[in-house]
Formats: structure tokens, sequence, C-alpha cells
């Protein structure tokens, strides 16, 4: 590896120039955690870019292959992003208070999100995890054959999964819902073989 391979401003910019091609991750090279740490902020910096170009955030992200650096041009992109839509997923930090909700929301639904916020932490923190997840199920060539009830119950298992990691991890409901889901895909897989 060169000197100039050593600086911090060297991966920074390689993972900057990956981010704004939209591809995937350091090609082969093996990142020691500090190189990784800079290349990654070179593709925050990329999705703060796409930002100001106007560009789509789902459109875009979708075209990194790597899971890492998708992940921090996403967060490049929200930073980037103005308040205007940045302030619900804020709202379930759980420092938010009712009073400091914007005044156009309706009573029920600032309760609701403060409420959420303190169950399952930020919504933002939480959507990493869950998008990490749903990248691993989509990443499968099984896939595609999967029926749609299997495909929509792993992709709420994964916001569930998400949930717990970032939120309270002994809240029943969460654990619950996880199994509900299960279940009825289960029993539809059941019924199926009877019919057979």
């Amino acid at each position: 590896m060169s000197s100039t391979q050593d600086s911090a401003e060297y991966w920074e910019e390689q993972g900057y120039e990956q981010g704004r091609g939209r591809r995937g991750g350091p090609n082969g090279v093996v990142l020691g955690p500090e190189e990784k740490t800079h290349w990654l902020a070179g593709a925050e910096r990329a999705g703060r870019k796409a930002c100001a170009e106007g560009e789509d955030l789902e459109t875009e992200a979708a075209k990194i292959e790597d899971i890492d650096t998708r992940i921090a041009f996403r967060k490049g992109y929200l930073d980037g992003a103005p308040d205007r839509f940045r302030a619900v997923p804020a709202l379930e930090d759980s420092h938010v208070t009712e009073r400091s909700l914007p005044e156009k929301l309706p009573n029920g639904i600032a309760a609701t999100l403060t409420e959420r916020g303190k169950r399952y932490g930020a919504f933002r923190d939480q959507a990493v995890y869950a998008d990490r997840i749903n990248d691993v199920l989509t990443s499968s060539p099984n896939w595609e054959k999967m029926a749609p009830d299997q495909r929509e119950a792993l992709r709420i298992i994964a916001n569930k999964i998400g949930r717990i990691l970032n939120g309270d991890p002994d809240y029943a409901d969460s654990w619950h819902d996880i199994v509900g889901y299960a279940k009825l895909v289960d029993d539809r897989l059941m019924e199926n073989e009877k019919e057979i």
C-alpha cells in the first residue's frame, strides 16, 4: 500500500467516489477499521451531495451494492435533507415531548409519535437495522421464488427486529408480533399440505 493510500483523505475520497458512482465497496481491498471509517465518511458526503442535487434517495441508494456503503450514503442523504423532510422521524427521539412537536400535527398523532419514540427509539435509527436486514433478505436467490405473504411477513419481521435492536428488547409485544406474522405463513402452508 502506498503512502497516499495510508492517508485519511485518500480513503474518504475513495468512499466519496464510490458513493457518487453508485458502485459497491472497496473492490476487493480489505480495509482496516480506520480506513473503513474514512471510506464511510466519504460515502456520507456523496449522499449529502446527492440530496443537494435533488436526487431520489431510494433510487440512488439501491444502486450501491455494498451494504455499509449504502447505509452511509443514506445517512448522508438524510443529514443533508431540509428539516421539513426530517421532522417526522426526528419526532420519535426519546427526548421529544408533545409540546415540542409541530403545531400542525393532530394531537393523537403527536401523542402516538411520542409514545412510540419512548418504546422503540428514534425511527431513523431503527430503520437502519430493518433496512440492513431487508438487504440480506432480498439478496437471497429464493426471494423472488417466495409467495407474497412470505416476503411481506419477512419484511414486517425485519421491522420488528429493528425495533427490538433499537428500542426496548423486553417489550413482549414486539416478540409476539414476530410470532404472529410467522404463524400466518405457517397456517397457510399447513392448509396447502392438507389439500395435497
